[in-house]
């Protein structure tokens, strides 16, 4: 993690990520679980959701329980659940990060379906759970490289 944090091209990006944004929030993370891989290619929305809970094992079981609906009414094709390392800030308790091929797959679901409210959001409720999502989008620019949207 030292080697990642204070390699040239680690801590140019960092420094051009903090010019352009009121908050950043770094932390080492490792794998508490995971559906799939996700995918950083081709022009994708991605999610970083961040919980917050008293309890590590009850956003786990809660994340593991709800999951199967995000893959069954979203077509979730791949997320991973990430957790702070020993001894890193812990801000938030897991974070997960996922991705869809478009808006149209996942956001009408969040929107209209009412067993997101009474299923998911009641058992986030129900395990004092909160989540605070971030959806976002990397596109190419006219250099080739991407840039978040």
């Amino acid at each position: 993690v030292d080697a990642v944090r204070t390699d040239p091209a680690m801590t140019a990006m960092v420094a051009e990520i903090e010019r352009g944004a009121r908050h950043t929030y770094r932390v080492a993370a490792g794998n508490a679980a995971r559906i799939a891989e996700v995918a950083h290619t081709g022009d994708r929305w991605f999610l970083f959701n961040y919980f917050h809970c008293d309890d590590p094992k009850t956003v786990y079981d809660v994340w593991e329980y709800t999951a199967g609906w995000f893959q069954h009414h979203t077509a979730l094709p791949d997320s991973t659940l990430l957790r702070p390392l020993p001894g890193e800030r812990a801000d938030y308790i897991v974070i997960n990060h996922a991705s869809w091929p478009t808006l149209r797959v996942f956001l009408p679901s969040l929107l209209f379906l009412r067993t997101f409210r009474t299923f998911v959001l009641a058992n986030f409720k129900a395990n004092d759970i909160a989540a605070q999502p971030i959806v976002y989008r990397c596109t190419a620019t006219a250099a080739g490289s991407s840039a978040t949207r």
